[in-house]
């Protein structure tokens, strides 16, 4: 009882602000309520509103909020109002009540905490379907019925081939059987990510009305401009039906004016105007005039027969050479492209991408599968169009990374052979092998974790190991300030992998290393340094070299990674008496 005393307190004095400002409104001279419906006949509404994450970079401050809740104060009468919000789920935040109840109305507005902008995905056919199935099922049959929807993105539920699926039932089943309910649809599309086709088609579909929102600022309006819309709307459509218009005689008017007339006013005659409407059109027009209408509908009609048959050949001419574009682009081979998994978290280190698009994420049905908790379940996708491969993240909870930049959602990047790729923290290498250029050297693994390399001509070569019949220059690195823990590095591979990852040759634990940062490969007799496009570069003897370079090295060279010093000696320069290398 309290509460509901309490309760009480709070509506009668939010209603005494209410007519303090409407009577303050009067002074300037200005209705302040002329915006809100007045319901003079039974009206059943349903806000649908978006509550993805993406609506709080257009709205940070929640005034849509507001915006609704001086929407709804305007209500009363024969008015009833619902509200679903959406995002990865749909919720029914309050059914059809009667805003004009007090209670019904305080309820309603602690509904809208509910808008949150937490939601991750935009699953709007859900959102729709819930609010006719919340009229048809809770509306009244002699009600005016009516859906305002607003979102600032696209059907995204988080599978593509699904949201294509939705989004045509959407368009299709859902906008016909919203007009065959009697639901008029008006549609605010929030900032320019929306998608405004779907927005206008809903409205056009069901005889609604769609508008355009820049920011929080243009919502005011256009909800003002919609409570005009539905004030203004029509009665049902059989109380407007005209009776079945009867023939009209000279004898029936003459009668009706003796009923209606004084009996001291003489017989008026039936005006011109009178008979010249009750008599058929056709035995007082002359036949020349006839003749020239025939022959115009005649005219036009051979002018609109014209014009549609060059629109169906133009149509069948484009639909031709579009099918031939695509019969070309499906034969037409993928090229050769790998993702080398650097961290082997896929448990494969080298995946090739043999197809058009190679879905990437946790879920075991991409064909990239990264079982990390971290990793959304369709995380990003590699499509190859117009003779380039593309990364595209799919709206993913921790982001997908192309070279250490951030992937806006859907936005395609167009790769390049040895891009660096992260699945939030998880690296990939992209490589085209046929694009290496002369002279490079990529990093590549086969199943069994053995290092390969290609050459400059894409080639691949098996790394020779320690046990290798065929010797190898002996080499050393000494860590001049000692970070590696080690005061020699004896290279005993061909390959020596240098980086801040532990699966590195030579870890070097400083955070402005890269995972991989170069490599020192054996190769001719002579060792080649090469920088593995770092992010703060790799210097020999004070000058940076290029990335994916080869350098000759040659005894007593200076190496720097990003401070971190080396100098490289081969076995005749070894330092005497040296005991401290690494095995």
């Amino acid at each position: 009882m309290e509460q509901r005393g309490k309760m009480i307190i709070v509506l009668g004095i939010l209603f005494f602000l209410m007519q303090v400002q409407s009577g303050q409104g009067q002074v300037k001279g200005k209705d302040t309520s002329e915006h809100y419906i007045k319901c003079k006949q039974p009206l059943d509404m349903v806000l649908v509103l978006d509550n993805s994450g993406s609506m709080k970079k257009g709205d940070p401050q929640f005034l849509i909020r507001e915006v609704v809740t001086k929407f709804m104060v305007g209500f009363g009468g024969k008015c009833r109002l619902a509200m679903v919000i959406f995002d990865q789920e749909t919720e029914l935040a309050e059914s059809l009540v009667d805003v004009s109840d007090p209670e019904a109305k305080a309820r309603f507005l602690k509904s809208l905490d509910k808008v949150n902008y937490k939601g991750q995905f935009s699953n709007i056919p859900a959102a729709i379907e819930r609010a006719i199935y919340e009229i048809k099922t809770r509306g009244r049959k002699d009600a005016q019925k009516v859906i305002i929807f607003l979102t600032d993105g696209i059907v995204d539920t988080g599978d593509k081939k699904h949201d294509f699926e939705r989004e045509k039932w959407l368009k299709q089943d859902l906008a016909k059987e919203s007009k065959k309910q009697g639901i008029r649809i008006f549609s605010i599309a929030f900032t320019n990510t929306a998608d405004f086709s779907l927005i206008q088609t809903l409205a056009l579909k069901t005889d609604g009305e769609y508008f355009r929102a820049y920011g929080p600022d243009d919502i005011q309006n256009i909800f003002e401009k919609i409570s005009k819309a539905i004030a203004g709307l029509p009665q049902k459509q059989a109380s407007l039906t005209p009776l079945k218009a009867q023939p009209v005689t000279t004898a029936v008017l003459k009668k009706k004016e003796e009923k209606t007339k004084p009996s001291t006013v003489r017989e008026v005659k039936p005006s011109p105007v009178t008979i010249e409407v009750t008599a058929s059109p056709s035995k007082n027009e002359p036949p020349s005039r006839k003749s020239d209408i025939f022959s115009h509908l005649i005219l036009a009609g051979i002018v609109i027969l014209l014009g549609v048959t060059i629109i169906i050949m133009v149509l069948i001419i484009k639909s031709r050479s579009l099918t031939k574009d695509r019969l070309i682009m499906k034969t037409r081979a993928i090229p050769s492209a790998d993702l080398i998994d650097v961290e082997n978290v896929t448990g494969n280190k080298t995946l090739p991408l043999g197809k058009r698009i190679v879905k990437i994420g946790r879920n075991p049905d991409n064909d990239v599968v990264i079982s990390k908790d971290t990793v959304s379940g369709f995380h990003a996708m590699i499509e190859y169009k117009d003779d380039f491969f593309y990364l595209e993240d799919q709206r993913s909870m921790n982001k997908t990374y192309l070279n250490e930049e951030e992937v806006g959602p859907h936005a395609s990047k167009r790769l390049k052979s040895g891009d660096e790729i992260m699945f939030d923290i998880y690296k990939f290498l992209f490589i085209l092998p046929d694009q290496i250029p002369s002279g490079a050297t990529v990093i590549h693994f086969d199943e069994e974790s053995n290092t390969m390399i290609y050459d400059g001509a894409g080639a691949a070569m098996q790394e020779s190991s320690p046990r290798d019949d065929i010797p190898i220059q002996r080499a050393m690195l000494v860590d001049v300030k000692g970070i590696t823990n080690e005061k020699s590095i004896i290279l005993k591979k061909r390959i020596t992998r240098i980086g801040r990852g532990i699966k590195n040759d030579i870890t070097i634990p400083k955070e402005t290393v890269s995972g991989f940062h170069a490599m020192i490969e054996c190769r001719d007799e002579f060792y080649y340094l090469e920088d593995q496009r770092s992010r703060n570069k790799t210097l020999l003897n004070n000058e940076e070299i290029a990335p994916n370079s080869p350098v000759k090295l040659k005894s007593g060279d200076e190496i720097m990674f990003n401070g971190c010093e080396f100098v490289f000696l081969l076995e005749d320069q070894f330092p005497s008496g040296d005991t401290d290398e690494r095995s």
